[in-house]
């Protein structure tokens, strides 16, 4: 899990540091700001968000895309590792 969450995670984060970096593109602040929001929330906070946008029932998988997933195996928590990981990588690149 750990090898699979940093590979994931800095490929990801790389891409986003490069994004911020070297485009002229719209949506920068808003980028650099939900990375810092991620960095700053506490990780309860947002598990809690992650659950309520992307669990069975969430807003995101069940209202806004129509899936049936199951977000709470090894997959899920590679995700959020990924997503939690990143944010705090991709500034410092």
């Amino acid at each position: 899990m750990s090898a699979l969450t940093s590979v994931l995670s800095m490929g990801l984060a790389t891409g986003v540091a490069l994004y911020l970096a070297h485009t002229r593109l719209p949506g920068k602040r808003l980028i650099f700001g939900v990375l810092m929001l991620s960095i700053i929330a506490p990780p309860f906070v947002s598990s809690l968000v992650y659950i309520m946008l992307f669990g069975r029932r969430g807003l995101i998988t069940r209202q806004l895309l129509g899936l049936n997933i199951d977000p709470y195996g090894w997959q899920g928590v590679a995700l959020m590792q990924t997503a939690g990981f990143t944010a705090m990588a991709a500034p410092s690149t």
